[in-house]
């Protein structure tokens, strides 16, 4: 899948990567998608990076994996949110996930001693099945 994004004045397509690299690309720490900068290698271990989500985990043996990053700037990444398919241009997916309905957040009404982690979007039928109050906004 490809998504057209304007990106700099030379270059206005975004490349989609192949589900397996997308798997392979994944934070050492998180575990998510290798799509928000800046990406960090440790250099004492091949093969472990660290996605700008982790950016305040420090140590001393990790240095900035630029080339990554500026191939990085030309492709698109899936959504970390299960049950969300957008595709993401690299830059935009920190942004996305913060604002994506699918993400899940812990259970805002904590008085109950609710604390199941709940997808946005199904919010509303948490909170019916839990019977914890008929909220107007719902309607």
């Amino acid at each position: 899948m490809l998504v057209n994004m304007e990106i700099d004045s030379d270059i206005d397509a975004q490349l989609a990567l192949p589900k397996d690299a997308i798997n392979y690309n994944k934070c050492s720490l998180c575990q998510k998608l290798l799509s928000v900068p800046p990406i960090m290698t440790a250099s004492s271990e091949k093969n472990q990076y660290v996605c700008g989500r982790c950016k305040d985990v420090k140590c001393e043996t990790y240095t900035r994996n630029t080339l990554f990053e500026n191939i990085a700037r030309y492709l698109s990444f899936p959504c970390t949110y299960e049950n969300c398919t957008e595709i993401i241009p690299w830059g935009l997916v920190e942004l996305h996930e913060e604002e994506c309905t699918h993400r899940k957040i812990r259970c805002p009404i904590y008085y109950q001693e609710c604390d199941e982690e709940i997808e946005i979007t199904k919010l509303k039928s948490h909170f019916e099945e839990k019977t914890y109050i008929e909220l107007e906004i719902w309607q």
